[in-house]
């Protein structure tokens, strides 16, 4: 069976984890962040992908809010014309907590920093800060620019 690492528990990583899992990946997912992860931005337009990963995997419907146009202001402040554009919305808290009650939670690991990563005759040894080696035939890296490594 293909083993995964994922570095990065955000939408990002917790997506590809989901994804993996549905399809019998054996994944984990590591975050450096052991606190509940906070907010990354006001509010996400949802993309048809995104609605059909969340009902595919755990049957789930992610809340969103929607508009039917884009209104543009001019530099001076003077309103602009409206553009339809029809568009629905949700926040990264619904969708990140929408994914990781999807996911196994004996496979989310949060707190745990992905250290280094070896290649190996038979894959890739990857080091987690306080957990120890993890064998993997595959890291994905979704832990953002910030990243420590």
């Amino acid at each position: 069976m293909t083993s995964v690492v994922v570095a990065g528990g955000s939408i990002a990583g917790l997506g590809a984890g989901v994804a993996l899992h549905a399809v019998g990946i054996d994944v984990h997912v590591f975050e450096r962040d052991a606190g509940s992860p906070s907010a990354a931005g006001a509010g996400l337009v949802v993309q048809p992908e995104l609605s059909r990963l969340a009902e595919a995997v755990g049957g789930r419907t992610l809340p969103m809010t929607a508009c039917s146009g884009r209104r543009y202001l001019g530099f001076d402040g003077r309103v602009g014309h409206l553009q339809p554009m029809p568009q629905q919305f949700t926040s990264w808290e619904a969708v990140h907590s929408t994914l990781l009650r999807s996911f196994p939670s004996d496979r989310y690991h949060a707190g745990a920093s992905v250290l280094k990563a070896d290649n190996r005759a038979d894959g890739i040894e990857i080091l987690v800060e306080g957990l120890g080696t993890y064998p993997a035939d595959l890291l994905i890296a979704a832990d953002g620019a910030q990243s420590p490594t």
